[in-house]
């Protein structure tokens, strides 16, 4: 494997230290509150992050476990070794003069010698990922992220993130004032990967099919390439021609074929969500679930009177349902289709648009609940409008951190609009998404549950993240390059 040392050096040139967050502050103001990553003044290492490292194998031997966790499972060869055990051991020796100054109440010596082991780990985990397998490692990360149970590594959502994050250090900027491949973007974005092999023909992209993704996985698998170089990114209409979603109504991984499959299928849309809020925020309803939030927007096909009382629906149903059916409104127009012909029930399905905004199965199950049930004349959907409840006084400002300058509706006083593109946009830009992918993130590379991780560990990923332009690849190695992470 060859290895351009120019390249680490002009990538590093633009570190910034982790440690010091008002140097954060500044540049992600416009997008989000960042009080967030604010719970410890200096954004502290935690006291055992110098001693957990430390003891436990040799460079060469964390250099061989960093680069397996990068390059999913892949040993480095020699060359590659030694150059990231010389970052390592620079590393592991700064963590000494941090333990030390520690152990003698020298915070400031502490927090800048951790920065400074940081870095190098970085450096070496920067090494490990010029190899063509840092692809499968995110590619894997996505597939668990979409669906947990799955098998199914290659389709539009998991290459999609993972090229995405592959081409995430890009310097050139979009109309919109962000990076190309800002994290944020992924969320709402109007473009699709597609596969280009010189000498080699893969299947033509279909919105009705995942043949495309598969054969590119297996090209893959047989020939041990990067992903880098082989996948880019066009418009959606040029990569599935003949899908009938408008421009307008395309957003990001919301609109993919993997994911509308799984959360657009059946039912009325609230799975979308569901699992946009579980996925991207770390929210699932059952955590910000309140009955004190305005049931206004939910429509009838949810009954006021389970069992012929209002009771369970006032005690339970209403909060989940009123946060919940005030937003799904955003996907009330699109649907799954599905073919009449069961001999066709895996053929070219697809996400179809209904020009009323309002696709049937949205209404499908409307009732009229008896006389004896309040409120019983519940207005129907009519377009494919949201807002968001999640605002105080009913939950923190600081839990969503919702950004005022995207969607706001200053007349309702929270986030509101039409259709899925600006619903995801919000979502994107909630100072809560970089904290929940840092969590993921972190969880993955460093093979911890989730609910393990101290916060202070994560704020430091995610104002990485943050600092960093929203560079999706950069933060897995962050990640992996924590001293709780490397030496597990």
């Amino acid at each position: 494997m060859r290895f351009n040392a120019s390249r680490v050096r002009i990538f590093w040139i633009s570190l910034t230290v982790l440690g010091v967050v008002t140097t954060v502050t500044a540049i992600v103001a416009p997008y989000f509150n960042v009080n967030i990553y604010q719970s410890d003044p200096m954004l502290a290492w935690p006291d055992n992050a110098a001693v957990e490292v430390i003891p436990l194998y040799s460079d060469e031997e964390l250099a061989t476990r960093l680069h397996q966790r990068i390059q999913f499972g892949a040993a480095p060869d020699a060359g590659t070794r030694l150059m990231m055990a010389g970052y390592i051991k620079t590393g592991r020796e700064y963590m000494v003069t941090a333990n030390n100054a520690k152990k003698n109440g020298d915070d400031a010596t502490y927090q800048e010698y951790s920065t400074k082991a940081h870095t190098k780990f970085l450096e070496a985990a920067l090494v490990a990922s010029q190899g063509p397998k840092f692809a499968d490692t995110i590619l894997h990360w996505a597939s668990q992220l979409l669906e947990p149970s799955s098998n199914i590594v290659y389709n539009d959502f998991t290459v999609s993130i993972a090229a995405w994050a592959l081409y995430g250090n890009t310097t050139a900027t979009d109309s919109d004032g962000l990076r190309r491949f800002d994290a944020r973007k992924i969320l709402f974005t109007s473009l699709l990967p597609k596969g280009s092999i010189p000498g080699f023909s893969l299947p033509p992209t279909s919105h009705g099919n995942n043949n495309h993704y598969e054969a590119l996985g297996q090209y893959r698998l047989s020939t041990s390439s990067d992903l880098r170089g082989i996948v880019n990114f066009h418009s959606y209409h040029s990569v599935y021609t003949t899908s009938p979603v408008p421009p307008d109504q395309i957003a990001g991984v919301a609109t993919h074929r993997a994911f509308a499959k799984l959360f657009m299928n059946r039912g009325t849309n609230r799975k979308m969500f569901e699992r946009i809020f579980a996925l991207f925020l770390c929210a699932p309803i059952t955590d910000v679930r309140n009955k004190a939030y305005s049931d206004h927007r939910v429509p009838p096909d949810v009954t006021r009177c389970p069992g012929g009382s209002n009771v369970t629906y006032e005690q339970e149903c209403r909060s989940c349902h009123a946060p919940m059916d005030a937003a799904t409104g955003f996907s009330y127009a699109l649907d799954w289709q599905r073919p009449n012909d069961l001999a066709l029930a895996n053929e070219e399905q697809n996400i179809v648009h209904t020009s009323s905004l309002i696709a049937p199965k949205i209404v499908a199950n409307d009732r009229n609940t008896p006389d004896t049930c309040p409120n019983f004349n519940i207005p129907r959907p009519i377009d494919n409008s949201w807002e968001i409840l999640f605002v105080p006084p009913n939950i923190s400002a600081n839990f969503f951190n919702w950004n005022p300058n995207v969607h706001w509706n200053p007349q309702l006083n929270r986030p509101a609009g039409l259709g899925p593109k600006s619903f995801m946009e919000t979502v994107a830009h909630a100072g809560r998404y970089p904290y929940c992918l840092a969590k993921r993130i972190t969880s993955f590379m460093c093979n911890l549950n989730p609910e393990n991780i101290g916060d202070t560990l994560i704020h430091i990923v995610a104002t990485d993240l943050v600092n960093n332009n929203y560079d999706l690849g950069r933060t897995f190695l962050v990640a992996a390059a924590l001293p709780l992470c490397l030496g597990r």
